[in-house]
């Protein structure tokens, strides 16, 4: 990690060429069996179509990579040095870049994204995730070797939930459909600096994706059952089944579903909301039970029929 440090004072302005689905950050879903299952009725034809109508949209702005530049998004800001992007030849990237970027900062984004935090297949305590990338003629750029480099800033988690919190990355499997594993920075490449103005601020010389997270003990996972009630579902395949942590931004899909029950043993035992929903005959429907999990216990979440904005809505307020 270079050693330079530096405060940007002055905001760029920039154009804003589209928000659109990017060919660089494809939307990334999470593992639900078989989401392309079609309803015969109704305004949604699958579970992919309400995945895919959620997942939030990367932001393209184009820069002038001669000047210093700070980008805005929902809730995360991204300050950008003068001169600090290359091309894969090594040549500097002049006259206009494009920067992508995307933030899963709101826990239905987390969740409809599939830009779930977790580690060789185990959960992680998270504060949420983002994204940045540059490409110059549709080529993806790199930080030079004698770049200042980028640094990203967005909001902390309350209190002590930021305990033991380290920079990771996420890399997509090679075979698992753009699946994200998130393993630790390396050091050389980024460092933290925590400021208690409410930011998670830290410095990195690479581009790609981001969380502020941590493991959980596997001590603290309990084995439990969520059976799912409300509505028959036409099979296992087109459910959606999710624990969201209480006080983090952190997803989990809880996927051993048989006869609409689940059968847990990676969720920890700390406050989470279960959230569960489905496509029947072309109507959403959807449930949401609070509970702190407890080996041996039992809990049941109950469907309804609702709209999948509204109930991403309330998703996000949890």
């Amino acid at each position: 990690m270079k050693k330079v440090i530096f405060l940007l004072l002055a905001v760029i302005s920039v154009n804003i060429i589209s928000c659109k689905k990017s060919e660089t950050s494809p939307a990334i879903q999470a593992p639900i069996g078989n989401p392309n299952y079609q309803s015969t009725s109704g305004p949604y034809g699958s579970l992919r179509s309400i995945y895919n109508s959620l997942c939030p949209t990367p932001t393209i702005i184009t820069i002038d990579p001669d000047t210093s530049s700070i980008l805005y998004g929902k809730s995360a800001s991204y300050s950008i040095p003068s001169f600090c992007f290359l091309t894969q030849d090594g040549t500097l990237a002049r006259d206009s870049v494009q920067i992508e970027i995307n933030e899963f900062l709101r826990k239905g984004d987390i969740l409809f994204s599939g830009v779930l935090p977790a580690e060789d297949g185990n959960p992680l305590l998270s504060s949420g995730e983002v994204y940045i990338n540059a490409t110059k003629n549709g080529e993806k750029l790199i930080i030079g070797p004698s770049g200042f480099p980028l640094m990203l800033s967005f909001p902390r988690l309350e209190g002590i939930h930021n305990d033991g919190m380290s920079i990771f990355q996420g890399y997509p499997y090679p075979s698992a459909n753009g699946i994200l594993n998130w393993v630790v920075a390396d050091k050389n490449q980024t460092s933290i600096n925590i400021y208690s103005s409410g930011f998670n601020q830290f410095f990195t010389d690479t581009l790609g994706y981001f969380s502020m997270s941590k493991p959980i003990d596997n001590a603290d996972f309990q084995d439990f059952i969520l059976k799912i009630s409300g509505v028959t579902i036409p099979g296992d395949s087109s459910i959606g089944a999710y624990a969201i942590y209480d006080d983090y931004r952190s997803v989990w899909a809880m996927n051993n579903i048989k006869d609409s029950t689940i059968h847990e043993k990676q969720v920890a035992k700390l406050p989470v909301h279960f959230v569960v929903f489905t496509v029947v005959n072309g109507y959403f429907y959807g449930g949401i039970t609070a509970a702190t999990p407890s080996t041996g216990a039992t809990y049941t979440v109950n469907l309804l029929q609702t709209d999948p904005v509204k109930f991403k809505a309330t998703l996000d307020s949890l």
